[in-house]
């Protein structure tokens, strides 16, 4: 992103890379069965573990910039 994208303005309006290590722990800790075949979302796959509190990964979800991927 900050080489290709937009430089440090893009990665203040980006959440830290820790969000997608905290997501897949969560997932590879979990029964199997209840992962496959499904699509995973970051704050989704957190959300279901309980955690709430998205600010330790970066700015409030309206100051994120906007994903290329996935619908607003």
């Amino acid at each position: 992103m900050q080489n290709l994208l937009g430089g440090d303005e893009t990665m203040a309006r980006s959440r830290s890379p820790q969000i997608m290590a905290d997501a897949a722990h969560a997932v590879l800790t979990r029964d199997p069965a209840e992962c496959t075949g499904r699509f995973l979302i970051d704050d989704d796959v957190l959300a279901e573990e309980g955690v709430t509190d998205l600010s330790v990964y970066g700015p409030p979800v309206e100051q994120l910039f906007p994903d290329f991927f996935l619908d607003a």
